[in-house]
């Protein structure tokens, strides 16, 4: 709500979207046909949209729109529920020392809003010509610990993205 706040959804309009995206619940089903268990439980959800709601892609949005402004250093391309991170320096040492404070400033912005990086859906790529592949060694990136793997190809707004090699 501090969010739509901060975009100027204010007032009525702001209780309204409190009012849309309170009591929520979601529904977990459990089966085991070998064991006869059957469990269901519901609770509230405390975080996040409402998926498969009108307003879902919209609010969604709200919500991540904010990460361009608390990520410093990099162009980050948002589309629906990817992020996209590009960074750019002709120095490698500059370059690592850029990406270890974005890697930072991400992990801090994703912890504050109680996001979570799909590990398996995240992946690095590096694009250079062949001379620099040659004389410059690329080292890990980590986010939360965790090492990105580095990727020669990937698809980025349904196009796929190659890295000859």
């Amino acid at each position: 709500m501090s969010k739509l706040n901060s975009y100027g959804i204010r007032g009525v309009a702001n209780l309204w979207f409190q009012s849309y995206l309170s009591h929520w619940k979601q529904c977990v089903e459990i089966k085991s046909v070998k064991q006869g268990i059957y469990v269901l439980t519901t609770r509230e959800i405390e975080h996040g949209v409402p998926q498969g709601s009108i307003l879902g892609p919209v609010s969604f949005s709200l919500y991540v729109n904010d990460l361009l402004l608390n990520i410093m250093g990099s162009k980050i391309v948002l589309f629906a529920d990817d992020t996209n991170i590009l960074l750019s320096e002709a120095n490698m040492n500059n370059l690592q020392c850029i990406l270890k404070n974005v890697m930072n400033e991400l992990q801090t912005w994703f912890t504050l809003n109680k996001l979570v990086v799909n590990d398996k859906k995240t992946l690095a790529m590096s694009f250079h010509t062949a001379q620099e592949k040659k004389s410059q060694c690329f080292q890990h990136v980590i986010f939360e610990g965790r090492d990105i793997p580095y990727n020669t190809e990937t698809k980025f707004l349904g196009i796929y993205m190659l890295m000859k090699i």
